[in-house]
């Protein structure tokens, strides 16, 4: 394959681009461990904090007959239940819908989509430049390489991917050519590591 399919130059990225990166990027850290831990761990604690001051009263009332021993449990495990479900939406419905809408809102009235860019990829790694800062990254440093439809989206760290539309390229042959080499070479650094 000749070192020109390997590279792309001048392209902006566009609100397309951007869209499929946001999606690519939610679904890579949404539903992660670190997040259900974090969901248990906020559900534990907005029920500890809701429930434990109706505790006492609950209890009370259990012994001097108010409430049967059924209702105080159901109490208890509805009121578990109630918070576990808010943190869920919380944590995998409204936290991702706001990253979202304000990486939208970057993108509309920051300087991303004014920007040229360039990008050529090698075995040593990926070459970018970007309004004429240059910009390397070894391919045992690149955390995922994604090729969708439209775009391939190569991970720096867990949440910033350079975005290179495959319009760039001159045919669809050389952006899938890029994508595949690019894929090859990462998967080639991360299995030497």
């Amino acid at each position: 394959m000749a070192q020109a399919d390997l590279s792309a130059t001048d392209y902006k990225i566009g609100f397309g681009t951007v869209n499929v990166f946001l999606c690519a990027w939610l679904k890579r850290n949404t539903f992660t461990k670190r997040r259900t831990v974090i969901m248990l761990i906020l559900a534990g604690g907005m029920a500890v904090l809701a429930i434990m001051p109706a505790l006492p009263l609950l209890i009370t009332d259990f012994r001097d007959g108010t409430i049967p021993l059924v209702m105080t449990v159901f109490f208890t495990v509805f009121g578990a239940l109630s918070f576990l479900f808010v943190s869920s939406v919380i944590i995998y419905v409204i936290s991702p819908v706001l990253s979202y809408v304000v990486q939208l809102i970057t993108y509309i009235f920051g300087p991303l989509p004014r920007r040229k860019n360039s990008i050529r990829i090698d075995y040593e790694g990926l070459h970018k430049t970007s309004n004429g800062q240059a910009s390397d990254f070894a391919w045992n440093k690149v955390h995922a390489v994604v090729d969708t439809r439209s775009s391939i989206l190569i991970f720096t760290n867990r949440n910033c991917a350079v975005m290179i539309p495959k319009s760039a390229f001159a045919t669809h042959d050389a952006a899938d050519a890029f994508a595949q080499k690019a894929l090859e070479y990462w998967t080639d650094a991360k299995s030497v590591f």
